[in-house]
């Protein structure tokens, strides 16, 4: 059997691996006997070969001639699979399938005008509108509608005239095609051409998604009409159209109408079924349903839009509904607390604290002691509420409990302060000297946040205290207040016996810009600890100060990798473009890290790429470590050195780690360049 008929053979083979197997083989047949071929595979029963066949046409070597078949396959009337296929293959060519499908919008078959409507549809090109507008006079119905419907994914503004005569005809399939695609161009029509179609059932839900595009209080009459509407699909997409109304009101003045006419109209009744509506409602129809809830404005459906905030997806804009129907959701929530479970009562706390009830005061300073998560939202909730009488309560979070709830502690006694400073400080002062070192730390910040004199001799006497935790909360609140006002507590901490409080202090002396800072933090170039000579180093960059331009290239040559990066990151801070040598000869530093630092820090710099510069990254191509040839590869690319592209190549070939060779590869293509066939 010669391969000719081996192949043919094995397109027909019973078994559908065999089948497959051979249609990719068609891609190294002459092109002739292989275009006919993948034409039969387009129609196999198999789905895995037709699908197949498909992105074999697609690398078809001429594609008018792939293009031509495909449109005559569309006449397939006997085989579904071979047309559905050409379609998808068609679509997947794109642009370029225009001008030839263009030809067959009237040919004889209705059908083939159908899937050729079908398929401008899917392509999307607006060359199509012409023909599709034409189409809607077609003789057959189904073309009618399908134009309509492509109308309305490819059409603009000067396709809705041509949808609204469709209109007037007494053709109900055509009617609502027509307003679907109206409704998708989303440009507002005349209410006169559309209104008097909502006597028709089978057209309010295409008519009210109309509406919703059209700035016109009338709409929102007959919208808000349409929420009582019997039909839960109706009366769905009347709310869905209401509130894109609101979203995209032309005025303010016209927002606040929608909103004044939704409270005023839209009825318990019909409040009660937008909120059954939310338990099974997907996620698309949910979010606008919370929405609306919210603009009625009922607080019978607080529990509701509580319970539609468990989900995550919704929970903004729950509580955002519930913030909006204000004071008698909060008294709602309010009353039904105590029955709330969990995270229900977690929700509740942020939503009444956004709310700004104040009756929810003594039910959320109760919360404090509920399980973390509602003890976390409930002190939340107390500090946007101002709530004095909590202050004692949440000082007893402060220390103990989680993380998260000591955090909503703190930063509810620091908002309570902003309107009774002198409660919250003569209940937090005596704490800066409990016992407890969590809760000496978490008073000196929140004094530290508040930031007035009464507070300020009890965070410097932390600066002294016992507890490394409480001097780095004091330094950090020092720092905060002014810097140079404390500036000799700040140069005795950069002799503290904690080396995370000499790394602190070390950062923030870079960070004042204060003129001893390069005096301060010279001699903590040489600290025993790593870590806060890599602070030192970092604050000599953050000073800006140019003396320290000495120290930090002395640092270019420490043992610790560490060192060297940190004092390369401050030179380029320092100097700019100007640490360039410095840059080029960390090329070659013993620790990659330090290499693959300078190879970024290289690529961020504005300025030119040199050729020398360039020769040496590209010798890191051949490093043995992996992210450095990576840093190397992706720094050619970016930087579009051109000159790169055989090197690029190259090692393209020796490569065996596949991030790096899809890294080379990207470079490549950024450059121009491509993989020849022997690269392949």
């Amino acid at each position: 059997m010669n391969p000719s008929e081996a192949l043919k053979s094995a397109l027909r083979d019973p078994n559908e691996e065999v089948r497959r197997q051979a249609v990719e083989s068609l891609v190294e047949w002459p092109a002739e006997e292989s275009l006919r071929l993948l034409i039969e595979a387009l129609g196999d029963e198999s789905w895995r070969v037709r699908k197949t066949a498909i992105d074999v046409v697609l690398s078809y070597p001429d594609p008018p001639r792939a293009i031509d078949e495909l449109v005559a396959a569309l006449h397939a009337d006997e085989n579904v699979g071979l047309r559905n296929s050409a379609v998808e293959a068609l679509i997947r060519m794109g642009e370029r399938v225009v001008p030839a499908l263009l030809k067959h919008t009237r040919d004889p078959s209705h059908d083939v005008r159908k899937f050729v409507i079908d398929v401008l549809g899917g392509i999307g090109d607006p060359r199509a509108v012409p023909a599709l507008i034409d189409a809607l006079a077609d003789p057959d119905d189904n073309v009618r509608c399908a134009a309509a419907e492509m109308l309305g994914v490819v059409g603009g503004e000067d396709s809705v005239a041509s949808l609204l005569e469709n209109l007037r005809r007494d053709d109900l399939l055509l009617q609502f095609s027509s307003l679907q695609a109206i409704s998708n161009i989303g440009k507002p029509v005349p209410l006169e051409e559309i209104a008097p179609l909502l006597e028709k059932p089978l057209l309010r839900k295409a008519v009210y998604e109309c509406l919703g595009n059209i700035p016109d209080l009338r709409a929102v009459d007959l919208l808000v009409k349409g929420v009582c509407d019997r039909s839960n699909v109706n009366h769905e997409a009347a709310a869905m159209a209401l509130v894109n109304l609101f979203h995209h009101a032309p005025t303010p003045e016209f927002r606040r109408t929608l909103e004044a006419r939704v409270k005023d109209r839209i009825g318990p009744a019909q409040v009660a079924r937008l909120a059954e509506d939310l338990e099974n409602a997907p996620l698309g129809r949910r979010i606008p349903i919370v929405e609306l809830l919210g603009l009625a404005a009922d607080p019978s459906a607080a529990l509701a839009l509580l319970e539609a905030a468990v989900d995550e997806e919704v929970q903004r804009d729950a509580i955002a509904a519930l913030v909006r129907m204000g004071a008698p959701a909060g008294e709602k929530l309010t009353r039904e607390f105590s029955r709330l479970q969990g995270g229900r009562r977690a929700i509740a706390c942020v939503a009444l604290g956004e709310i700004g009830c104040l009756n929810a005061e003594r039910a959320m300073i109760a919360a404090l002691e509920d399980e973390p998560a509602v003890s976390a939202a409930a002190a939340t909730a107390l500090g946007k509420l101002g709530a004095v009488r909590a202050v004692k309560p949440l000082s007893r979070l402060l220390e103990g409990r989680s993380e998260d709830v000591q955090e909503a502690a703190v930063g509810a006694l620091v908002s309570i302060a902003r309107r009774h400073h002198a409660e919250v400080v003569a209940r937090i002062k005596p704490c800066a000297c409990d016992a407890i070192a969590v809760l000496r730390a978490n008073a000196v910040r929140i004094l530290g946040e508040i930031g007035i004199e009464e507070g300020i001799e009890t965070i410097q006497m932390a600066a002294k205290d016992e507890s490394p935790v409480v001097r780095r909360t004091a330094l950090e609140a020092l720092g905060r207040i002014d810097f140079a006002r404390f500036e000799e507590v700040f140069a005795l901490a950069l002799t503290d016996e904690s080396a995370e409080v000499r790394q602190l202090t070390a950062a923030l002396w870079g960070a004042s810009h204060h003129s001893r800072a390069v005096e301060e933090l010279a001699p903590m170039l040489e600290d025993e600890d790593l870590w806060v000579r890599c602070a030192a180093i970092r604050g000599l960059g953050e000073s800006g100060d140019a003396a320290a331009i000495g120290m930090l290239r002395a640092r270019l040559g420490a043992d610790g990798g560490m060192e060297a990066i940190a004092a390369l990151e401050s030179l380029v801070r320092i100097t700019g473009d100007a640490a360039l040598e410095e840059l080029c000869k960390a090329l070659s530093h013993s620790d990659t890290e330090v290499a693959r630092t300078a190879v970024d820090l290289m690529e961020r710099r504005e300025g030119p790429v040199t050729g020398a510069m360039a020769d040496q990254v590209a010798d890191l191509l051949w490093h043995e470590e992996a992210q450095l040839r990576l840093a190397a590869a992706r720094f050619l690319g970016n930087r579009q050195v051109r000159g790169a592209l055989a090197s690029l190549a190259a090692r393209w070939e020796e490569e065996t780690d596949p991030e790096v060779r899809e890294t080379i590869q990207d470079s490549m293509q950024h450059l121009g360049g491509s993989l020849t066939p022997t690269h392949v």
